[in-house]
């Protein structure tokens, strides 16, 4: 799965337009917990592991650089997938504790 993210900053003219003739259907509250290392080995490459409920995932960045005109990740939710991209990069015994969850 490929996630694309793009934010915007509404006028209040806009949002009441956007929500007009929406009807409320459900809400969700979730809580994310996100992994790194000390020296935030995953942050800095725009890498991240967070565990939602009891599933981990692995959000990696699909462009590099400034001149992206939207965020977009690839979501990895396999386990094996996710311990074999973070066992090749990443080597600090604290956060191999944590992968060991998974």
């Amino acid at each position: 799965m490929i996630e694309v993210e793009k934010k915007f900053r509404l006028t209040d003219t806009q949002r009441e337009s956007l929500i007009k003739d929406a009807e409320f259907v459900s809400e969700k509250t979730f809580t994310d917990t996100y992994y790194d290392t000390a020296d935030y080995q995953l942050t800095t490459k725009d890498v991240w592991l967070r565990q939602r409920g009891e599933n981990f995932e692995l959000k990696v960045a699909v462009h590099f650089g400034y001149d992206r005109p939207a965020d977009q990740y690839d979501e990895i939710t396999d386990v094996q997938a996710i311990r074999e991209i973070l066992d090749g990069s990443v080597a600090n015994s604290f956060f191999q504790l944590h992968i060991s969850m998974i």
